[in-house]
């Protein structure tokens, strides 16, 4: 059962919560698109490159269904 408290003025409303999803999907796509390039100079193997991008991309998705849970306390 989840509780909806939270008031459109509460803090923290949906609104931090989506604010901080923003962020870690665009620190995640900073981050890969350095890995990429990375790759591309040949300082990376594409391998590695492709592990750490997948890596990155469970990390993220698991803190953004962390804060789709906090949504809702």
């Amino acid at each position: 059962m989840n509780k909806t408290t939270n008031k459109k003025n509460s803090f923290p409303n949906d609104d931090f919560w989506n604010s901080l999803e923003n962020i870690f999907s665009g620190l995640s796509t900073l981050i890969k698109n350095i890995i990429s390039a990375l790759s591309e100079m040949g300082i990376i193997s594409y391998n590695l490159s492709l592990t750490i991008r997948i890596f990155l991309s469970s990390i993220v998705a698991a803190i953004n269904s962390i804060f789709e849970r906090q949504k809702h306390y």
